[in-house]
């Protein structure tokens, strides 16, 4: 696991932008364990689920 560093939120801008790209970067490298990227999957595949309801719901609304 990464070790966690002191990274203070600086002032000013261009240094604050650097700091937030190396804020996400961070982000990008995170490890999901297969548990947790099992339980992402699954839940992604129930919000696609629901959107296809929603667009027969309304495409069934426009054909009326």
């Amino acid at each position: 696991m990464e070790k966690e560093y002191n990274d203070p939120e600086p002032e000013r801008y261009y240094d604050w932008m650097l700091w937030k790209m190396r804020q996400e970067r961070k982000k990008c490298f995170e490890i999901l364990t297969p548990h947790a990227a099992s339980r992402k999957i699954l839940k992604l595949e129930e919000e696609v689920e629901e959107l296809k309801r929603a667009i027969i719901q309304l495409q069934e609304q426009k054909d009326r």
